[in-house]
């Protein structure tokens, strides 16, 4: 997905009541969903992936095929991706290597790492690409690198070079292009859009921490961070909308878009002074990430953002799906939404939520205004 950078392999999660209810006139209500478990690795061959449990959906194209990353429920350094379509498990990755996939485009190609499982600190990784199930590395330099994303032309976004030490990248019919820094040592792509728009971090030389930047015909520009703070662009849809994070004078990680003027915009969250992160958007403009429920309370909650709206996707999902959707992941211009979830074990699932209907108007109720802005219909 890092200091700055998200690696999707853990999410931290924040109720804080007090609210107060204001009438309701008509608003598009939020979609409501099916849920679909898409499986794992568990069971197949002899066993050996047994203990990969942990289940991180990371991508989803607009066929409705996803792609899961498996992880070791012991603490072990152990990642095994793999993708589901239409119900069929493909495995992705060797067995015996920490592997990771990030990004899907709407032919199915994938891009992700894989490292050795004694490299910890991810000082060798090798940037990948699945074609056609078929795994191949990306050229480097120095044999070492990340890819983050993938567009439908099959343009790859990521870096070179160990983690931390490197410069953002792109490939084109597998040839490396060097993107440079905002004057720093270190800079990474993180999204690529289907018209070569490419988003990503950097640190730079005056400045602690690192700040997000778009590339647009080989130029990269630094994009505004609210008050200076350090921040990150992670993703942009085909229409511009870039969204991403950055750190509050608290140290708090806060869910950003940039409008049309170029200005970071903070989303609403679920309760006031808790941590959010947006992970994508479709080019309808609704993005999906989480958000905490309390502070101090280690637990969060997938949301859907529309418009100036934050929904619970837990309040979305039917009351008997015996889930916490914890993260909304991916979500495609069909509305599909690639979810992380657990159930009353604390298992935690890869889950496909999909639109039962198009949006109807709400014309009555009361909305609860939570202090971070969001806003809940209590009928």
């Amino acid at each position: 997905m890092r200091a700055l950078r998200l690696f999707p392999l853990v999410f931290v999660l924040l109720l804080v009541t007090g609210y107060m209810a204001v009438p309701v006139n008509a608003r598009p209500a939020a979609p409501t969903y099916t849920v679909a478990d898409v499986g794992s690795l568990v069971g197949s061959a002899d066993g050996q992936f047994d203990k990969l449990t942990l289940l991180s959906p990371s991508a989803l194209n607009e066929s409705g095929a996803m792609v899961v990353n498996a992880i070791a429920n012991d603490n072990t350094f152990w990642c095994v991706p793999f993708s589901s379509t239409k119900g069929k498990i493909k495995r992705l990755g060797k067995e015996k290597a920490f592997s990771f996939a990030f990004d899907m485009n709407a032919g199915g190609d994938i891009v992700g790492y894989s490292t050795s499982l004694d490299d910890t600190q991810f000082q060798s990784p090798k940037p990948l690409i699945w074609k056609n199930g078929k795994q191949a590395e990306l050229e480097t330099p120095g044999g070492a690198g990340l890819a983050y994303a993938i567009n439908d032309d099959g343009v790859v976004a990521g870096e070179e070079g160990p983690t931390t030490a490197g410069q953002a990248v792109r490939w084109d019919d597998g040839k490396m292009t060097e993107l440079g820094t905002l004057g720093g040592a270190h800079s990474f792509a993180s999204d690529v859009n289907n018209k070569g728009v490419i988003v990503g971090g950097s640190n730079v030389a005056d400045r602690d921490g690192y700040f997000p930047f778009i590339v647009q015909d080989g130029k990269m520009t630094e994009l505004k961070s609210p008050e200076g703070f350090s921040a990150g662009a992670t993703k942009i849809n085909d229409k511009g909308l870039i969204t991403g994070y950055y750190f509050n004078a608290s140290n708090t990680d806060r869910a950003l878009r940039w409008n049309d003027a170029g200005e970071p915009v903070e989303l609403p969250s679920l309760a006031e002074s808790v941590t959010t992160r947006s992970t994508d958007s479709n080019n309808a403009g609704q993005v999906v990430g989480w958000s905490g429920i309390a502070v101090g309370d280690n637990m969060s909650h997938g949301v859907l953002w529309d418009g100036d709206d934050v929904f619970d996707l837990n309040d979305l999902i039917p009351s008997d799906a015996g889930l916490t959707i914890t993260s909304g992941q991916s979500i495609n211009d069909n509305g599909q939404i690639a979810a992380s979830g657990l159930d009353a074990d604390s298992n935690q699932h890869a889950l496909l939520l999909t639109p039962k209907s198009a949006s109807t108007p709400r014309t009555t109720g009361i909305a609860l205004r939570l202090p971070g802005g969001a806003l809940k219909l209590r009928s």
